[in-house]
């Protein structure tokens, strides 16, 4: 059944990212993260992703340290369409200094293909594994107005 224009539709998505590369050094602060993962969400359906991520410590009001995640990543479904966001997410360092749970928050920045024009975004909770993480993310996306309107 063909979407409705401007409908809202509610996005869940699951997967594990895997860290291919953690490019740092004692001095090099903020850390680049390259990775990747395999998901299942609705619209997307099963996808691939590429993540380009910056990670740095910062200190919390309380005066305790924290990991901030700010970065992009594409996600391309099976049929070749697109969604590229941005996420922005705080989580808790740990005493060895390892990131705890998080919560990314994401924002759709452009789709391509059946998924040109969508917009929305979702959040994303992950928990550290010993390859990346494990997230599972819910939210909403918008689907254009095929007559060019928002």
């Amino acid at each position: 059944m063909p979407a409705v224009a401007d409908q809202r539709l509610p996005f869940r998505s699951k997967g594990e990212i895997v860290t291919d590369e953690a490019r740092s050094n004692l001095q090099q602060v903020p850390l680049l993260l390259v990775g990747h993962d395999v998901g299942q969400g609705t619209m997307l359906g099963r996808y691939t992703s590429r993540y380009e991520v910056r990670a740095w410590p910062a200190l919390t009001p309380s005066g305790g340290w924290h990991w901030v995640y700010a970065g992009t990543f594409v996600c391309t479904a099976a049929d070749g369409a697109t969604l590229t966001a941005s996420l922005r997410a705080e989580a808790p360092m740990n005493g060895d200094g390892s990131s705890g749970e998080l919560t990314a928050t994401v924002v759709v920045l452009e789709g391509s293909g059946r998924l040109a024009g969508v917009r929305g975004g979702w959040i994303s909770r992950a928990v550290p594994t010993p390859t990346g993480f494990a997230y599972q993310s819910e939210g909403e996306l918008v689907l254009p107005d095929k007559r060019g309107r928002r």
